[in-house]
C-alpha cells in the first residue's frame, strides 16, 4: 500500500488528458483570395500523456480533432464513437425541441 500511495505522490503525470475549446471567428477567413473552408484542431500529446481532444469553431462549424498514445489508449476509437453519438444525441434533442416550438406556435 505504501508504494502504491508514493508512486501516486510523486508521479511526474499530473494528469493525462487534454481539451480545449477555442472560439474561432464565426464569419469566413480568406489568404490571397482563397476561403478557408475547414480547419483541423491538433493537441500535441505532451510526454506521457494519453489522449487530447481539442474542438475549433470556425464559420457555423464546430470541428473535433481527437489525438491518442496508441499504446496507453489502444481504444481510441471507442471515444471518438461516444463524441459522435453523444453530440448525435444533443442534435436530435435540440430538433425535437424545435419541432415542438413549431407545433406551439402553430396552435397560437
Amino acid at each position: 500500500m505504501h508504494a502504491a500511495l508514493a508512486r501516486s505522490l510523486y508521479a511526474t503525470r499530473l494528469f493525462n488528458v487534454t481539451i480545449t475549446n477555442v472560439p474561432g471567428p464565426q464569419i469566413p477567413l480568406y489568404a490571397f483570395g482563397a476561403q478557408l473552408r475547414e480547419v483541423h484542431p491538433v493537441v500535441p500529446l505532451a510526454a506521457a500523456h494519453s489522449v487530447g481532444i481539442a474542438i475549433f469553431s470556425y464559420n457555423g462549424l464546430v470541428t473535433f480533432g481527437v489525438i491518442a498514445d496508441s499504446e496507453s489508449t489502444p481504444d481510441s476509437d471507442v471515444l471518438t464513437l461516444g463524441i459522435k453519438e453523444g453530440i448525435d444525441e444533443l442534435l436530435a434533442l435540440v430538433r425535437n425541441a424545435e419541432d415542438l416550438n413549431t407545433i406551439e406556435q402553430a396552435r397560437t
